[in-house]
């Protein structure tokens, strides 16, 4: 069924990249022309340039919840880019890094944890959507 949902660990990092191999859609490194962080808030979605996918502000501005269950490796991970689930799941991925976070937080491959009912300034959500 068409729905929507949060993106699985997998999904997000390929669109994070935007068909590159670099740690930043843009390239190995990261300027404040290209992402919003090391700062003190968040700025305007769109504020940067978007990616060869058109997708913009993956790396920074808000750090963004995936659905997968967070694991401190890939060991568990599905081979099909599925999320990482568990019968009980006590902490969640986040991706991309947020406003106040440092460069290497931003990196494509970067990934943090919380707890699914933690809530923190600079963390929000990007949807997906599933089709048929």
């Amino acid at each position: 069924c068409n729905g929507y949902r949060l993106p699985t660990d997998s999904e997000w990092e390929y669109a994070a990249r935007g068909g590159t191999g670099d740690a930043y859609a843009f390239g190995p490194r990261v300027t404040t022309t290209q992402a919003t962080f090391s700062g003190r808030q968040t700025t305007p979605a769109g504020s940067h340039a978007a990616n060869a996918f058109g997708l913009a502000d993956l790396h920074g501005n808000a750090a963004e919840w995936v659905e997968d269950c967070y694991a401190s490796n890939y060991d568990r991970a599905p081979v099909d880019g599925a999320a990482v689930r568990a019968d009980t799941c006590p902490r969640r991925v986040l991706r991309g890094g947020g406003y106040a976070d440092d460069a290497r937080v931003l990196r494509a491959a970067a990934r943090q944890s919380a707890a699914a009912l933690e809530r923190r300034p600079g963390v929000g959500f990007r949807v997906a959507r599933t089709l048929d």
